[in-house]
């Protein structure tokens, strides 16, 4: 089975959810460019940091991510995680090395439940959308 999100839905979700305004762009099927404001409290701006997000592998229920962004990528994403952990939940979502993101898929209260009826497979990247293999279990 595949599941189709366009980024115009991701987006949407995530500015009425999550109150940021998300900007995806495709760059090719495993990569993606991913372009979010993240408020600095020291100086109370909002800075726009862009991540380019590869997908590495789906094993299980986890998701590995490479990312390669700016200068700004790492304090951005040191800053993100405890407010990301809040909303999402904690250990979702670990910093690996090399710039790698894993996410657990199975941590999220959300995702689980819909895990016990779909293992994914792979993710990758068209034009327009996000598609998300899975075999029905």
């Amino acid at each position: 089975m595949i599941i189709d999100l366009s980024y115009d839905e991701l987006q949407q979700y995530v500015a009425s959810s999550a109150g940021q305004d998300l900007n995806v762009k495709y760059v090719d099927a495993q990569t993606c460019e991913v372009c979010i404001g993240v408020k600095i409290p020291i100086v109370n701006k909002i800075l726009p940091v862009s991540v380019t997000i590869r997908v590495d592998e789906v094993r299980d229920n986890d998701l590995f991510l490479s990312c390669i962004g700016n200068s700004t990528f790492d304090m951005a994403i040191d800053m993100a995680l405890p407010m990301l952990q809040n909303k999402i939940g904690v250990g979702v979502i670990e910093k690996g090395a090399d710039n790698q993101i894993v996410i657990h898929l199975d941590k999220n209260e959300k995702f689980a439940g819909f895990l016990k009826k779909v293992q994914p497979t792979a993710v990758n990247f068209s034009e327009e959308m996000i598609h998300i293999h899975g075999v029905l279990l």
